[in-house]
């Protein structure tokens, strides 16, 4: 094998290949900058020396790698100053040097949350999806240790409740709390928080109980471009009017499944949205051909509407919105993804002067 120049390499699935392996790529490889070892059967030993001879690395994604332990990501911490990693399904406490971190369906508990955010306190992006075991005691570690974060992700962590987002830095512009259980007093304390941010979701009314609605007609955050709240059963005209007054940028715009808005509330969005390219309706039940209309009189860089079946829009609507607005794309399905690049303005790559960024996360 000849890499003396090779700066980015793809391991995906090479359960085959053993420490001795990985350890002759570092040898022959020593400039690379971005590993992906996703299931690889790599050691602690082994990725240590690895990392001793790529000191160049930026990125290593340490997905399912099971057999790293706390003390490989030791190794890593101490051997590439530059790093962030990616890892999921791993126990891991010591980052001290990193910038960004991934934790999927993690056991990680709030005392190892602690540890992390301490000894991590250049952390700009932390994201956490089904990690149950965390609570607010864990993100409030965050917040209080990691004073540089951008981008806080946190989803179907159900033991984190409104209170623990309470406090976060100046500097966060990114922030998801979905599948969470949040009620209308605690949106409303991360709002009046948040005037920083440009990407909020707060998708998935979980309890239907909980109304989510009456906090969000606080908002008024005059950077927002990306805004997600999927889901929320309970939101209604009111709510709509005061986040299309209240976020003028706003650029994407996802209402999938909120069927309770219904034409004053599109009204709204043609007379103030006027920054919208993108709005999702899927599943909005009460969307009719005059909500439709209103979107193309208002709306004037729409672009794209995604929609589908089960509301009220007839053909002749249809026909008359295409003859007015034939520059707007209009998508039937429910798998559109919200288009905000959230975790890509973050990265530090400028400063390191990279010519491209990394394709995976």
């Amino acid at each position: 094998m000849c890499g003396s120049t090779l700066q980015r390499l793809s391991l995906t699935f090479c359960s085959q290949v053993t420490d001795k392996g990985f350890i002759s790529i570092a040898c022959y490889c020593p400039f690379l900058f971005v590993i992906c070892l996703v299931r690889c059967s790599i050691t602690d030993n082994g990725l240590g020396l690895m990392t001793k001879s790529c000191k160049s690395l930026v990125e290593v994604n340490l997905t399912y790698c099971n057999n790293i332990t706390d003390c490989g990501i030791q190794y890593l911490s101490q051997n590439c100053r530059q790093l962030k990693v990616s890892l999921q399904l791993l126990p891991i406490v010591h980052c001290f040097l990193l910038s960004v971190i991934c934790l999927i369906g993690c056991s990680i508990t709030d005392s190892m949350l602690e540890i992390l955010a301490k000894s991590c306190k250049s952390l700009i992006e932390v994201k956490l999806y089904t990690c149950t075991h965390i609570t607010n005691r864990g993100i409030q570690y965050i917040f209080q240790n990691c004073r540089q974060l951008r981008a806080l992700k946190i989803r179907s962590c159900k033991k984190v409740v409104g209170l623990g987002l309470r406090g976060f830095s100046s500097t966060l512009t990114i922030l998801e709390a979905s599948c969470c259980a949040l009620d209308s007093t605690d949106v409303t304390e991360i709002l009046r928080g948040g005037v920083g941010l440009e990407y909020l979701r707060l998708s998935w009314d979980v309890n239907e109980r909980i109304f989510l609605g009456q906090g969000l007609t606080s908002i008024g955050l005059g950077n927002l471009k990306v805004l997600d709240i999927e889901w929320c059963k309970s939101i209604e005209d009111d709510v709509i009017i005061s986040i299309s007054k209240g976020c003028p940028l706003l650029r994407d715009w996802d209402l999938s499944h909120c069927p309770k808005v219904g034409l004053r509330g599109w009204e709204s969005i043609g007379l103030y949205c006027q920054n919208l390219e993108i709005i999702h309706v899927y599943g909005c039940t009460r969307f009719c051909d005059k909500g439709l209309l209103c979107l193309g009189n208002g709306c004037k860089r729409l672009s794209i509407i995604w929609f589908g079946n089960g509301m009220n829009i007839t053909s002749n609507g249809l026909s008359a919105f295409n003859l007015q607005r034939q520059d707007v794309k209009i998508n039937k399905g429910s798998d559109a993804t919200i288009s905000f690049t959230s975790w890509r303005f973050t990265w530090p790559f400028k400063e390191l002067q990279l010519s491209r960024e990394p394709e995976f996360e």
